[in-house]
């Protein structure tokens, strides 16, 4: 059986339930600003940092309601990337057991929030911390099994994933992945340019 990295095993301790944020102005980037401890409505408070990117951060949660650990992208407060945002929900609820799986979403103070099931590290973050060693043959080819399951499901969808890389690839376990940031994924059709000329979309 293998390791199950989808739960923390830190306790945290002096942090109040209801320890709702004051209010303060975003980063110049247009980031959320938040303390550890402080809640994102009264139903998910913030343990951790546990990433930044692009389209904003992801904090580890505890979600008061369902009594469990969750993920939950902070969107910038940019018009742009919270539409990106609302696209990624619309597709997130389609279930594949080969993708994360949205849990909830919501609007605080300007930011889109999407609540995920928290999993473990990236296999990029994994591989560096283990100094790069490879996996063994068999965890390789079935990664590369599930991954090839994962494709299909979002052809169905029309998307094409445009972001796979070991940086999006999240471990459940040591022999299982699943597949997140569906941001990365566009329609699989053609794009009109601003000439009026198509282009097929390009990986």
């Amino acid at each position: 059986m293998g390791l199950n990295y989808a739960h923390s095993s830190i306790y945290y301790k002096g942090i109040s339930n209801n320890g709702s944020s004051p209010r303060r102005p975003d980063d110049k980037d247009g980031h959320y600003v938040f303390s550890i401890g402080e809640n994102l409505t009264p139903r998910y408070r913030i343990l951790s940092k546990m990433g930044e990117g692009t389209f904003g951060r992801v904090l580890e949660c505890l979600d008061n309601e369902m009594k469990e650990l969750v993920a939950i992208k902070v969107v910038r407060s940019i018009h742009k990337y919270r539409e990106a945002a609302m696209i990624e929900i619309d597709y997130h609820f389609f279930y594949s057991c080969s993708c994360v799986q949205i849990r909830n979403w919501f609007d605080y103070r300007s930011h889109t929030c999407i609540v995920f099931e928290k999993l473990g590290p990236s296999l990029n973050d994994f591989l560096r911390k283990n100094s790069y060693r490879s996996f063994p043959i068999d965890i390789v080819r079935e990664f590369g099994r599930q991954l090839l399951e994962s494709v299909p499901f979002m052809y169905d969808l029309r998307l094409i994933h445009t972001d796979l890389k070991p940086e999006n690839i999240l471990l459940v376990s040591s022999e299982y992945i699943k597949v997140p940031d569906y941001k990365g994924a566009v329609p699989y059709e053609l794009i009109v340019n601003a000439e009026g000329q198509e282009d097929l979309l390009q990986y």
